[in-house]
């Protein structure tokens, strides 16, 4: 029995029974273990606590340490071969090894924790802009044995603090806030819970509201782009009109606006009835009924008019061309002077090449919004406005319908007039007028139309016919004088005089028209001929600028254009526009009146004034 016994177990077994002894009395804490300490499976930094970390390698310095063992496998297994442990269930497991060479074995306890228990937190409504967010109903830690952390999955959405839990929305999405409770001295996870929150921005949803409804009325804005970082002083605000698929007009403001204003915001959310863009060569915003703290109102922008090769321009049209037909409307409709907006000579583009989008634009920026029109449309209701033919007596009254053209003009001239300038021949009123006098030379004489714009309608098919006189019984008839009929003398004749007269002043205005007229076709006129343009104008009583009109503009008009180095064009039209602006500052340098930057430079004042009237 002994001898089988030794064969038996021998020394293997003995070995056995002592690392079984040492392994019970270790975990009683009477006898150390002899090999090198385990590592890797310390408290609290490698805790396995389940739902959390549930697995650690264990490790040692010992030569040949391997034949990892757990003494309870079904609170956590090792990897023989690898000491990786993982936890399996709740409690306490002693992890161990078996050196192959020296037969040196240690171990170490370990713990294995429960899951932590979840409890999410509740938190409210995240606002951009409406303050910070605090999170409630969570475990909280316990002073001095725990910790807690907080922290958000998507800080672009939503910053929060690590501590306090305090959540600060910044921009419109979706984050994930969590937390965890940890325990000091152990490392484990008391309790943990999160909450997927939605950070909303209520400046930005209420201006993505209004862009929408504005798409529904085709009006294009980056309205969408506003939110409550912005909103106050929100920079490029832009609104572009489209009609039937094609760009009608864009405005573009200038300056950083405050869109908090609550007039402001009413008056946005009604822009689809404000905005004026029906048409081509047309935008405006109609600021009627409305406050004037709407920051709109008095802020500089930039327009851009599309689609202008169907109101008559060419490819090859200028900007001085477009912009001399720039009018002006305040929000009653009445025709404004152009001049107190001081619009900047805007830029044209010609037709558009393959690819392009703006075809045949025209930009302009103004210092004061309201409603801008491109005419270049000429009236055609000259044959409204004087329907009939009639004869009448020179100078008298000729009854008219109105022409309804603010800021424009009617005139009776002779068939095929280009150029209007009052005289003994052309008789003017304004575009409302529902009379005008008729000239006091005889004649044949048809009605023209003038639109604020300058342009110019065809003659109507009436014919006002003029006698210098009417009465019969003084020698003449339909106009006709025949001289010595009343039995005296023609020179002792009054009638017949102011005949010749009226006569006499019609030629006089026709040889200035064709002497203006061959100005402005750059041929010679004889030196003869200038005489009756030169000292022909009136006087100019008043300052004149950019966008004003009137009969004294036509008397500047007419005084530039004896020169041709300074008004090429020679366009009488009694309009103060880009042409004639540009032939005041050729003057104006000339005869070293002004210069460009120099007060004055462009205005017809006083020095200048006194110029023109001594040529």
């Amino acid at each position: 029995m002994k001898i089988f016994f030794k064969k038996s177990f021998g020394l293997p077994v003995a070995l056995f029974f002592a690392f079984c002894g040492f392994f019970v009395s270790n975990q009683a804490g009477a006898i150390p273990w002899n090999g090198d300490p385990v590592t890797g499976l310390d408290v609290p930094d490698n805790v396995l606590q389940l739902n959390e970390t549930t697995t650690a390698t264990a490790t040692t310095t010992e030569e040949g340490a391997r034949n990892w063992t757990s003494s309870d496998t079904d609170i956590a297994t090792v990897g023989s071969d690898t000491g990786i442990v993982e936890a399996i269930a709740a409690g306490t497991v002693t992890i161990a090894y078996t050196a192959s060479d020296s037969g040196k074995v240690n171990g170490t306890s370990v713990t294995v924790y429960a899951a932590p228990i979840t409890d999410d937190p509740l938190i409210g409504e995240a606002l951009i802009g409406r303050g910070d967010v605090v999170p409630t109903d969570y475990t909280e830690a316990e002073f001095g044995t725990s910790t807690i952390s907080w922290l958000s999955s998507d800080t672009d959405v939503a910053t929060i603090d690590v501590t306090t839990g305090v959540i600060t929305p910044v921009e419109e999405g979706t984050t994930t806030i969590s937390y965890f409770v940890e325990e000091t001295a152990t490392g484990r996870i008391v309790a943990r819970g999160s909450l997927e929150i939605t950070v909303d921005d209520p400046i930005g949803i209420m201006f993505d509201s209004i862009s929408e409804e504005l798409e529904e009325e085709d009006i294009v804005s980056n309205l969408d782009t506003v939110t409550s970082f912005n909103y106050t002083s929100f920079s490029g605000l832009y609104f572009e009109k489209w009609l039937d698929g094609e760009k009608m007009g864009r405005i573009t403001f200038n300056s950083a606006l405050d869109l908090s204003d609550d007039d402001t915001t009413d008056f946005l959310q009604a822009l689809g009835t404000k905005l004026e863009a029906a048409s081509i060569g047309t935008i405006g915003l109609d600021f009627t009924g409305t406050t004037d703290s709407v920051a709109l109102k008095e802020t500089s922008a930039t327009i851009k008019f599309y689609g202008l090769d169907e109101l008559g321009f060419s490819d090859s049209a200028t900007s001085e061309q477009v912009s001399e037909k720039l009018i002006a409307f305040d929000d009653e409709g009445n025709l404004l002077d152009i001049s107190d907006l001081a619009p900047v000579q805007g830029t044209y583009v010609g037709a558009c090449g393959v690819g392009e989008e703006e075809c045949h634009m025209f930009t302009v920026d103004v210092n004061h919004f309201t409603t801008y029109e491109i005419d270049n449309i000429a009236p055609d209701n000259q044959d409204e406005v004087f329907p009939t033919s009639m004869s009448k007596r020179g100078g008298s009254s000729v009854g008219v319908v109105s022409a309804n053209e603010e800021g424009g003009a009617i005139w009776f001239a002779p068939f095929g007039t280009t150029s209007f300038v009052a005289g003994s021949n052309m008789t003017t009123a304004g575009g409302t007028a529902t009379s005008i006098d008729a000239p006091t030379a005889s004649g044949s004489y048809r009605l023209y139309v003038i639109d604020a714009a300058g342009n110019v309608s065809d003659e109507s098919d009436a014919v006002l016919t003029v006698s210098a006189s009417g009465g019969s019984g003084n020698g003449h008839s339909s106009g006709s004088l025949v001289a010595g009929s009343s039995g005296g003398s023609a020179e002792n004749d009054p009638a017949l005089i102011a005949h010749l007269q009226s006569l006499l002043d019609s030629l006089i205005d026709q040889i200035r028209m064709t002497v203006r007229t061959m100005i402005a076709q750059g041929k010679p006129v004889p030196p003869a001929a200038m005489a009756f343009v030169q000292g022909g104008t009136g006087k100019i009583t008043r300052t004149w600028s950019l966008g004003t009109s009137g009969e004294e503009v036509r008397t500047i008009q007419t005084i530039l254009a004896q020169d041709q180095t300074v008004y090429p064009e020679a366009k009488i039209t009694g309009y103060f526009g880009p042409l004639t602006l540009a032939a005041v500052q050729k003057f104006q340098i000339k005869y070293g009146i002004a210069n460009p930057g120099e007060s004055g430079y462009g205005i017809v004042g006083p020095i200048t004034r006194a110029k023109m009237n001594g040529m």
